[in-house]
């Protein structure tokens, strides 16, 4: 087609050549949607952020099922808001520690008044069965199992609420096991400092080196596939929730 003297069809065609290099640019820049919620993070007020992070350590913290979140997805949340210059490194790790740390007392505090005094089975009702205190706190362990935990804490004491942070799926046991042991408060608040220090810097040190490699994976690989990950995660974490209650370590 033959081209205007004053050159509007070229032009239109370079506009149109430059409409689609925007879009183009704006994809690449922007990256799946993931990443741009993970940059909208960034808009949060750091105190609300170090509130709701608080919040979340001690639900994670007490490990109970169903308020119980993964540790390393706040881990990895400060992490890119730490690179983003949002929030001091130093303050995460403080709050985390303070937040499993509170988490954690609160399930010794609850075993401790749920578990009679004496070292004797809590008296039998009239099905046989121990007091409500005690089948919840058989939700997570069998009696013997829970004894045996029981026994080491008389000896221990706060040595296993001072290693409770890095037992995994254990840490249920040894905090009811603590509690239930009546080990003295001052003891065991700060054995659970110390060990909740520990295991969050630790964790948060790694997420701020997983950090970058997690970005630079979410902006090549589709968000279909990470949210499907997600969720796979979340339901591998759900039957392993299932499958301690039916064991009860």
């Amino acid at each position: 087609m033959p081209r205007r003297p004053d050159g509007t069809a070229e032009r239109g065609g370079r506009n149109a050549g430059a409409r689609k290099r925007s879009w183009r640019e704006r994809q690449a820049l922007d990256g799946p949607s993931l990443v741009r919620l993970i940059a909208g993070l960034r808009l949060i007020p750091p105190m609300w952020y170090y509130a709701a992070l608080f919040v979340a350590f001690v639900a994670e913290g007490t490990s109970f099922p169903l308020v119980h979140i993964p540790s390393i997805v706040m881990f990895l949340v400060s992490a890119y808001l730490v690179a983003a210059g949002n929030v001091s490194l130093a303050a995460v790790i403080l709050v985390a520690t303070a937040g499993s740390t509170v988490g954690g007392f609160i399930t010794y505090w609850l075993a401790g008044r749920m578990a009679p005094r004496s070292t004797e089975p809590a008296p039998a009702t009239a099905a046989g069965a121990t007091s409500v205190g005690e089948h919840h706190v058989n939700f997570w362990t069998k009696p013997d199992r829970l004894a045996r935990v029981r026994s080491f804490a008389l000896r221990y004491g706060a040595l296993l609420a001072l290693a409770s942070r890095w037992l995994g799926v254990l840490r249920p046991a040894a905090l009811l096991g603590t509690g239930m042991a009546h080990v003295k408060p001052w003891k065991v608040l700060p054995a659970l400092f110390v060990g909740s220090l520990t295991y969050c810097t630790a964790y948060q040190l790694g997420a701020q080196a997983l950090q970058a490699v997690s970005i630079r994976l979410l902006r090549e690989v589709e968000t279909e596939w990470v949210l499907f990950y997600v969720v796979l995660l979340a339901l591998v974490w759900a039957g392993g929730i299932y499958v301690i209650r039916k064991v009860r370590l």
